[in-house]
């Protein structure tokens, strides 16, 4: 594999995670296509190494000149222009609390030396970067790399951040200040429509792992707000934390149906210690079909625990068919349901919280009957489950 073939296949891999502050940035002007690359690229390579010791991020020529789509001879001078504007570019952190924001640039100096370029990022920014817990939006640096219209960048992430909720409201006075487009520029709607919405509209579609449609609300003959609806192309693997609660799930599942059998608690814990909980179900299901065929053991529990350890005759296939629909049933219980309400529930708690909401009333009231709903939703699931 070549030295080019193996740095593009590192960047498909190149998760960029940023806090939905940062996210939900204010720009003071508009940044070129070329600028918007290069401050991902960066971003993306920031580690905990550079926030400790205040290091300087390296960046090759040859990289620099690959990710622009710049011949090596021009590379200097372009990288001095792009150099010179970043800097005097400046962008808005709105506190979450309401107290306060952050105006700050992205980087606090960048130079070039021997074929190689030194950035260090802005200190202030490095906990928007790194050890996020809560309240923050990651995508694949791929993606957003392939898009060809800056705005469409910026579109890609504020609109994967929102990508559990599935749809998005801006105002549009605030979307344009997130973009960088200053008070004088694409005023009429027809313009704006064209050179920011569609455009973006069908390079998100066809280039990245969202698609999206959007819809103007207007107050009288006067554009307000612009609202997207966002749908995921890609399959959503569980994590590691949600395949654990699943099988957490089933376990307590098989556990009670083994105390209805009449099973002691601590040979329960026993048998689901030494034993799948797959497998327990199997032989459940099996000890169920000799009950309900009239052919009842004298002890049921002691039955099931000699099948289970003997592992008796091998199911029919109408029983192994059964078994399979009552593992399918308990996942897809708690993973369509307790889990999919959990997950709603986070992602209408960070639209709440997020940028938007606070400069629009009806966004929050909107935002506020959806945490209520939700967290009724769950409640009541709960319940059930206990």
């Amino acid at each position: 594999m070549s030295d080019i073939e193996d740095k593009d296949k590192k960047t498909k891999s190149i998760v960029l995670v940023k806090s939905n502050t940062l996210i939900n940035a204010r720009l003071s002007q508009k940044y070129t296509l070329n600028e918007q690359k290069l401050i991902l690229w960066i971003l993306s390579n920031v580690t905990e190494k550079h926030a400790v010791q205040n290091e300087e991020l390296e960046l090759d020529v040859i990289d620099f000149a690959n990710l622009i789509n710049s011949p090596r001879e021009n590379i200097y001078r372009e990288a001095k222009t792009i150099a010179t504007k970043l800097l005097s570019k400046t962008l808005l952190l709105e506190d979450e609390d309401e107290k306060g924001f952050v105006a700050c640039n992205w980087f606090s100096g960048m130079r070039y030396r021997s074929g190689r370029f030194y950035i260090r990022v802005y200190d202030g920014l490095i906990p928007h970067l790194i050890n996020l817990k809560k309240c923050f939006t990651s995508y694949k640096l791929s993606y957003a790399l392939t898009l060809q219209s800056s705005y469409a960048i910026r579109l890609y992430e504020l609109l994967s951040q929102y990508i559990k909720i599935k749809n998005r409201t801006f105002d549009i006075d605030v979307l344009r200040q997130n973009l960088g487009i200053l008070n004088g520029e694409l005023k009429q709607f027809g313009h704006f429509k064209e050179r920011v919405l569609d455009i973006s509209e069908r390079e998100i579609n066809a280039k990245t792992d969202i698609r999206i449609a959007w819809e103007a609300i207007r107050k009288g003959r006067k554009v307000t707000h612009i609202k997207f609806l966002i749908e995921s192309t890609e399959i959503q693997n569980h994590s590691p934390n949600q395949e654990k609660d699943i099988t957490h799930f089933v376990s307590e599942d098989v556990s009670k149906r083994l105390l209805a059998l009449g099973i002691t608690e601590n040979k329960v814990k026993e048998l689901l210690h030494h034993y799948s909980a797959e497998y327990l179900i199997e032989k459940l299901t099996y000890v169920q079909a000799k009950i309900s065929s009239g052919k009842i053991p004298k002890s049921p529990a002691g039955f099931f625990i000699k099948s289970v350890e003997e592992d008796y005759k091998p199911l029919t296939e109408k029983e192994k068919i059964d078994t399979h629909k009552i593992i399918k049933k308990v996942k897809n219980n708690k993973n369509s349901e307790k889990l999919k309400l959990e997950q709603e529930l986070e992602s209408a708690k960070q639209g709440l919280e997020s940028v938007p909401a606070k400069y629009s009333e009806q966004l929050k009231e909107d935002f506020e009957k959806q945490v209520k709903l939700l967290s009724e939703k769950l409640k009541n699931l709960e319940e059930v489950e206990n």
